[in-house]
């Protein structure tokens, strides 16, 4: 699973960047998920990198998170579960995913600014929604903290435990 994160940290800012770099291919498919009036092709080459720069900072973020899981999968596969480095490690991945929650609204809004403002269809919009899904990934992100501060409560147990003997 270490293996597997750490790809996952790699891949995410790539593929950010993939979809920048291949704008023309991929944004029309996703405007039309997403139910945006949109034409892509009118998108310049300064939105387009700020729209990339915008994504690219959560990209990092989470990469940053996924990075920190990995060393705590990779010390589980030593038989170091409770160790510090595999507490701190998924501490800060809880965190990261809580803290995507409301970031993840900005960027969203802050990508569909700037592309609907330089598209060539009238009218440009900054949409911030918090709905079923941040709800979702609030819940999670809480939930993983609290994983992790039981981790953090194990690993005094066991502290404790190894004293005793």
């Amino acid at each position: 699973m270490g293996i597997v994160t750490r790809a996952g940290a790699v891949l995410l800012p790539a593929c950010v960047i993939g979809l920048w770099v291949f704008w023309d291919a991929l944004a029309p498919k996703a405007a039309m998920l997403a139910g945006l009036p949109l034409d892509p092709a009118s998108i310049g080459v300064g939105a387009r990198l700020a729209g990339a720069a915008v994504m690219l900072l959560g990209a990092l973020l989470q990469s940053y998170g996924l990075w920190c899981l990995s060393k705590t999968f990779d010390e589980a596969a030593q038989q170091r579960a409770l160790s510090d480095a595999a507490i701190a490690g998924f501490q800060r991945f809880s965190w990261i995913v809580l803290a995507m929650v409301p970031i993840g609204v900005l960027i969203r809004a802050g990508v569909i600014a700037i592309v609907s403002a330089a598209d060539s269809m009238p009218g440009g919009f900054l949409p911030l929604t918090f709905g079923t899904a941040e709800v979702q990934g609030a819940f999670i992100g809480l939930l993983l903290v609290f994983v992790a501060r039981v981790f953090r409560q194990g690993q005094a147990a066991e502290i404790e435990n190894q004293a005793f003997l």
